[in-house]
């Protein structure tokens, strides 16, 4: 398994491992009708004008995981889209596909994001996950991810809890997790 830095070649297949995760892990956790109509190729288009058209914010980064060529996880992130959190880094996405889980994948990808965030000049980052995923925040607890909020997001008129893990310092975070 390889982790590298994501290419516009590379979006649909991770919009392919979005869509394909949510439908396992998401269910009675995100609307039905929602994960009925995950689009990849719809995903795709809105990441890549993101990602390679027009980073929002600038300094977005994708990167991927890969096994034999092919894509099986990836995280994006950048600068925070909003500082309440308190950090001024942020993993906007990270999914692996489940038959993968549990074999260090997720964590290679947080990493190597880490890494990243480190060298724009971040010191801390933060994400948002699902309140009810409950497999998440244990992962993202074990990795020393403590909670600093919870909101309530709309996402295509379902309203859908979400809580905030931060990591006060990166170079802590990746002192443990490596």
């Amino acid at each position: 398994m390889i982790i590298r830095i994501a290419t516009p070649q590379d979006v649909l297949a991770m919009a392919t491992v979005n869509v394909e995760t949510r439908r396992v892990k998401y269910v009675n956790i995100f609307p039905a009708e929602l994960l009925a109509r995950a689009n990849p190729e719809r995903i795709a288009e809105r990441w890549m004008k993101n990602l390679f058209t027009e980073p929002n914010p600038p300094g977005s980064f994708g990167l991927v995981a890969e096994e034999a060529g092919e894509v099986i996880g990836f995280v994006m992130a950048g600068p925070a889209r909003d500082i309440t959190p308190g950090a001024s880094g942020e993993m906007y996405t990270l999914y692996v596909l489940p038959r993968y889980h549990r074999q260090g994948i997720g964590q290679g990808l947080m990493v190597e994001a880490a890494c990243r965030l480190r060298q724009q000049g971040h010191s801390a980052f933060f994400l948002w996950v699902l309140t009810a995923n409950l497999p998440s925040r244990t992962f993202y607890e074990g990795l020393g991810g403590i909670v600093v909020g919870q909101r309530n997001e709309d996402v295509k008129g379902y309203i859908l809890d979400e809580t905030a893990y931060i990591w006060k310092d990166i170079d802590i975070f990746l002192s443990k997790a490596r």
